[in-house]
Order: structure tokens, then sequence, then C-alpha cells
């Protein structure tokens, strides 16, 4: 499987309350994974992948284990693979 995406982190504080923001489907994986590195109050995960209620939507084991987004801070690094489309 191969994904491309192609949009940019960007967040206006507007407002004084806490955000809740995450896209959709598999182009929205890195809005749920890096919702706390960018100030997101939270994200969500499936309890199993049978039990998941959008495409995409990673499992609470994966957003824990994999990707540790309960460690993420303002100042965790992000590095990303980029893989040409042939």
């Amino acid at each position: 499987m191969t994904l491309n995406f192609n949009f940019k982190f960007e967040f206006k504080y507007a407002c004084a309350g806490l955000v809740i923001a995450l896209a959709m489907g598999e182009a929205g994986l890195p809005t749920r994974l890096l919702a706390p590195k960018f100030g997101g109050y939270l994200t969500f995960g499936a309890l199993s992948a049978e039990k998941s209620s959008a495409t995409g939507q990673p499992t609470i084991a994966e957003l824990r284990r994999l990707y540790r987004v309960h460690s993420q801070t303002e100042d965790t690094k992000v590095q990303t693979l980029h893989v040409p489309s042939q």
C-alpha cells in the first residue's frame, strides 16, 4: 500500500478552549498520531481493529505501543520517509 501525504499542520489559536482535530481515512492517520505534538487535547483509537468506527482508525494498543502518543510533547522529533511514486 502506498499513501501520499501532502498537507501541512497549521493550528491557529483563535479560541481559549481545548482543540480536538483529526482527519479521517488513511490520509488522516498522521493527524491522529501527531495530535499531542501539535497541541491537540486528545486523539482516540478503536478498542480493536474489528471495532473501528472509521477507515484508517488505529487501535488504542497501536497508539500507545507503536506510536507512543502518550509520551509526545511539542518537542517530540518527527522523522518521515518519502518514497516517490512509480
